[in-house]
């Protein structure tokens, strides 16, 4: 066996223990104690490419996504970048911390505000089912809870959630692609 094969093999030892992130982590570091120059791509395209690479579903880009989010985000083109902009991930959890799109009527981000409950759920659980009380707290944490006309808004969003008030929702086909639109267009 040559000396880089060797060299390969130890290394791939070590690293197998470690996540993603924290393999390219020691790589970038070993790089840079070794005097070589390191240029890492975006994390755009490094993510994009990761999720690409790995269609067998398996959680290979975030230990913190699902592995039925990941399928979602790769059909939709949606990178871990994207999603950061609008998602806390911490051990497991997904919180939603922003609002994701463009709204500018309150009808329109209280719409949003359910659509990303949902989503952080299925990106924590692979089930986009939450819970009505979940999605009111982020929209009074997002300032768009509007009391008298709050049922409204959320019957707005039609074949996108199913469920009520009482039982919680669930996102539908429809709304995992509404969400996904969102998504890629972030406030800005």
């Amino acid at each position: 066996m040559s000396n880089l094969a060797e060299a390969t093999t130890k290394v791939v030892e070590v690293l197998t223990s470690f996540t993603t992130e924290e393999r390219l982590r020691i790589v970038k570091a070993s790089l840079t104690l070794l005097g070589d120059d390191f240029s890492p791509q975006s994390n755009a395209s490094r993510d994009q490419a990761r999720f690409e690479a790995n269609a067998d579903g398996e959680d290979h880009g975030s230990s913190e996504v699902h592995p039925q989010a990941q399928q979602w985000m790769r059909k939709n083109g949606i990178t871990l970048e994207q999603l950061e902009h609008c998602f806390h991930f911490d051990q497991g959890k997904v919180l939603p911390i922003a609002l994701p799109g463009n709204a500018s009527s309150k009808r329109e981000q209280t719409a949003n505000a359910y659509l990303a409950t949902g989503l952080a759920r299925y990106l924590a659980s692979g089930d986009a089912s939450f819970t009505d009380s979940d999605a009111r707290t982020f929209c009074e944490q997002s300032g768009c809870y509007d009391s008298p006309n709050h049922t409204k808004s959320v019957k707005a969003l039609k074949n996108k959630l199913t469920g009520s008030k009482s039982a919680g929702w669930k996102l539908t086909a429809p709304g995992l692609t509404a969400v996904a639109e969102l998504v890629k267009h972030p406030k800005g």
